[in-house]
């Protein structure tokens, strides 16, 4: 929150003006969960409680039919209506599923974004005569209903969509506004307490919630990939996109949606919206908010989404807490139990650093060094009142020769570029400086497409071990995953990668051969290990099945070797990124 604010104040002081607007995304839930059981699973134990010669081939049709098959929403609906269209009661040709049915909305997708199984259902495309109406003709209710009631008896679908299905009254102007609403109100009582912060700040703004399901339906319709694994820009142009798509929500419907429902109805009590038709047409006279068609918004927003150099900072900080790990151990404790207490007795590992520091010093040759060591937590406060106890504590406990402190305090997280390559600073461990990797991976839409479907293979086999792919639907192969591997070679070799600590390239060039001859499943998995090594998160690969290390990519330093390095530059960034200071580490 805190981060937030202060890039916030940046941006004010630079434009010189407060914000008008401030956009606060409301995240999905913590609470969502994703499917853990299977629907094979669900499905033949449903079908075990039902009797009836009439259901044999329906089952037979189950068993045949693989986790993987089952993905397929159609086939799904198909079983869970056991084999009928659902507004005509006519049984459904699994031969002609995909060409004859089509999925329909109970309660349209102009009217309410809800994709769940509560709201759909499987249908003859002769059989959907709705037109765009809010509710299930009478006539299909009538004839549907005894047959909906059983499979709501059965369990093979729930009440809610029992009653969504029976429904015969209009929806009410509260109702059709709550719609709305659900994409318009937050009800996340931290993002008020933060969106109050703001409030507080800049009296003179309006904060505009943006429901995160809004951006990402955004996404789909304009084809703008997303990938959380490729790197974090996402983040940035998911900030950028709230804003696009908040402006709209907000502007077509303002903050009170029930307004916008009583100015808006006509005679056949429809109503002039539709949630899947926002950016049909131009929004806004005076202020153009959206200016429809291909020459419109769209195209400017399309040319700053292909953008990649996105200004990518870290949180930099002075760590505060435990002072060490909490078990006591006999094992090599590095601070006693208690003071003047011997080692010997046990004591404590893991000590905390709460920030770092540049000491100049010597080997035993009397060559410089320049090493950077952690300053515990629990001694800060000792070190900071008296630091000639500092310069014992280098002498004593760290053995080091001469020591001067340069530079009292690096936080933890900041950017050093060694080499060339940025990094950040994570911490010390024995006489290894660990880091980070600071750079964002860059790449072709069509090869993070590869990604993304790599990614969600992977899922489904976190999910279910025995799933086997199938190249024509999870659109997975050996050509993608050989381009996406040699795209990943020459990224590893380029200027911005070649001075990378640990760097795999040679094991990479080395295991193609290997990797060509790998089946998809192994190629997928080795895929997403050596993305790791692009990633900026602290992150080991498993590059085993291609001849390399089960932890390779560690990006570690030698505090005796910093001063052998070409250059080491400390750089202290704004909170965005927008000004920044470097220190020279091998000549201050």
């Amino acid at each position: 929150v805190w981060q937030t604010i202060t890039i916030t104040e940046e941006i004010r002081k630079i434009i010189k003006k407060e914000p008008t607007k401030i956009f606060v995304e409301m995240a999905r839930g913590s609470n969502k969960t994703g499917r853990t059981q299977s629907r094979k699973n669900k499905l033949e134990a449903l079908y075990k409680n039902i009797k009836g010669n009439e259901y044999d081939e329906l089952e037979k049709d189950l068993n045949n039919s693989s986790e993987n098959e089952l993905q397929n929403k159609r086939l799904y609906l198909y079983f869970i209506q056991l084999g009928k269209c659902m507004y005509s009661g006519d049984p459904i040709s699994l031969h002609e599923i995909s060409t004859d049915y089509e999925i329909d909305h109970i309660i349209p997708q102009s009217k309410i974004k809800d994709d769940s199984f509560d709201n759909v259902v499987l249908v003859k495309k002769m059989a959907n005569q709705r037109k765009g109406a809010v509710i299930i003709p009478d006539e299909i209710r009538k004839k549907m209903n005894n047959f909906w009631k059983s499979l709501k008896d059965k369990n093979f679908i729930s009440a809610e969509k029992y009653n969504r299905l029976t429904r015969s009254k209009p929806y009410t102007d509260d109702e059709l506004s709550g719609f709305i609403n659900r994409q318009l109100v937050e009800t996340s009582q931290s993002t008020k307490a933060v969106t109050q912060i703001f409030k507080n700040i800049y009296k003179d703004n309006k904060v505009i919630y943006v429901k995160a399901r809004n951006v990402s339906d955004f996404r789909k319709e304009f084809n703008f990939i997303k990938s959380r694994t490729v790197n974090d820009h996402h983040h940035a142009k998911d900030a950028y996109l709230n804003i696009v798509v908040g402006n709209v929500w907000n502007t077509k419907f303002t903050s009170n949606a029930r307004n916008f429902i009583r100015n808006n109805q006509n005679y056949t009590n429809n109503f002039d919206y539709d949630l899947r038709k926002l950016y049909d047409k131009d929004l806004g006279k005076n202020n153009v908010v959206w200016k429809a068609g291909e020459t419109g918004t769209i195209e400017t927003i399309e040319k700053y989404m292909s953008k990649n150099k996105v200004l990518y900072t870290r949180y930099a900080y002075t760590n505060k807490g435990q002072f060490f790990d909490q078990n006591i151990v006999n094992n090599n404790p590095t601070v006693p139990i208690k003071k003047g207490i011997d080692l010997k007795y046990g004591g404590y590992k893991g000590v905390a650093p709460a920030y770092f520091t540049l000491i100049k010093c010597e080997d035993e040759k009397g060559n410089e060094l320049r090493r950077i060591e952690a300053v515990p937590i629990y001694l800060k406060d000792k070190f900071e009142k008296e630091p000639e106890k500092f310069i014992e504590y280098c002498k004593t406990e760290l053995a080091l020769i001469n020591p001067i402190v340069k530079i009292p305090r690096i936080k933890k997280n900041a950017l050093l570029i060694i080499n060339g390559f940025p990094m950040h600073l994570k911490g010390t461990n024995d006489g290894q400086i660990l880091l980070q990797v600071g750079i964002q991976l860059s790449l072709k839409n069509e090869i993070i497409s590869i990604i993304n479907k790599i990614d969600v293979y992977l899922e489904k086999l976190k999910n279910n071990q025995n799933y086997i792919i199938n190249e024509k639907y999870d659109e997975i192969n050996k050509e993608n995953n050989i381009q996406l591997y040699k795209e990943l070679i020459i990224k590893s070799r380029n200027d911005l990668y070649k001075n990378r600590p640990a760097s795999q390239t040679k094991i990479l060039e080395n295991g193609l051969k290997i990797f060509e001859n790998l089946d998809l499943k192994e190629q997928c998995k080795t895929l997403s290990e050596v993305l790791k090594l692009f990633t900026c998160k602290p992150l080991k690969a498993d590059l085993s099945l291609i001849g390399g290390s089960k932890n390779a990519g560690n990006v570690t330093i030698s505090k005796n070797t910093l001063i052998k390095c070409s250059s080491v530059f400390l750089v202290n960034q704004s909170p965005t990124g927008l000004f920044e200071e470097k220190i020279d580490l091998l000549k201050i």
